[in-house]
């Protein structure tokens, strides 16, 4: 299931105009251009996106329309170290972009390779980075040195070592951890691993950490939409995305991407040659 940006839509669907772009949560395997109006009232979270602007960017942070949500469970503030897992794909790096230059926290973001580090750096702004790849020193250790007084809001995407570290490294009263994900684990068979060695630094550092499920804040998604759009209008979140060509027969090969942790910002398949620039002239003569 997932954000699908339609450019068309039937006249039946009272309210909406088809000149518009329209957002709906589908699933892949019902969505179908045959689609019924009776199929179509299953669809989940439809908002009129209105005219396209012209810019694939903003359509792609729109439909990353949680991260806002995430960063108010956390509740950080301005001056506060803000830690941000899995910082160069599509949900960390607008996470990290809105705490350092909406919010004004310190932000130190983890990424897998020196291009991504340095893209979270030189592109974005963040405060400090940290290569898990790197060879030769520990997360934990890492963590220390980028956040001396400790973690007081700590985003994570990614779970496994990378939380057990930052348990390691809260900030020592109030620190609050907002779990959006832990992509470390989803295809882990057999004997799982036990549980986080640094737990107990919850009660120790009198810590929060809390779960959250986008769809429980689905009446938040228009302001969320409008506030991502003025932070884009005004420079403070840029948008990269890393577009996979081939169509719909390439969606397979570019979802094993994200767990390779080869993608770089929003990961976004091309269904059509050319509908991804901003006109959809050739989408439309498909239609």
């Amino acid at each position: 299931m997932g954000w699908t940006l339609v450019t068309r839509i039937a006249c039946w669907w009272n309210g909406l105009d088809p000149r518009h772009a329209h957002r709906l949560l589908v699933e892949w395997a019902g969505a179908s251009s045959f689609m019924t109006q009776a199929m179509a009232s299953k669809w989940h979270g439809l908002e009129v996106a209105g005219p396209r602007s012209g810019t694939a960017g903003l359509e792609a942070a729109a439909a990353d329309w949680l991260q806002p949500v995430g960063l108010q469970v956390g509740q950080p503030k301005a001056g506060e170290t803000v830690v941000v897992s899995a910082a160069a794909g599509a949900t960390g790096s607008i996470v990290a972009q809105i705490a350092k230059h909406v919010i004004g926290c310190r932000v130190v973001g983890i990424a897998g390779g020196a291009p991504k580090c340095r893209w979270l750096s030189e592109e974005l702004g963040l405060d400090a980075t940290i290569d898990y790849k790197q060879k030769g020193l520990s997360l934990r250790k890492q963590l220390k040195a980028a956040c001396p007084k400790g973690i007081d809001v700590f985003f994570d995407n990614v779970g496994g070592e990378q939380l057990d570290a930052a348990l390691a490294c809260l900030a020592p009263r109030g620190a609050r951890i907002v779990i959006c994900g832990a992509i470390s684990r989803y295809n882990e068979s057999g004997v799982l691993p036990s549980g986080p060695t640094h737990y107990m630094n919850l009660l120790v550092n009198r810590a929060k950490m809390e779960g959250f499920v986008v769809f429980d804040y689905a009446k938040e998604y228009p302001a969320a939409i409008q506030d991502i759009a003025a932070w884009m209008g005004e420079g403070k979140v840029k948008m990269k995305e890393d577009i996979v060509h081939g169509g719909l027969e390439a969606a397979p090969a570019a979802l094993l991407r994200l767990f390779s942790g080869a993608n770089t910002g929003k990961l976004v398949v091309e269904l059509v040659p050319g509908a991804h620039d901003g006109s959809h002239a050739a989408l439309r003569s498909k239609l």
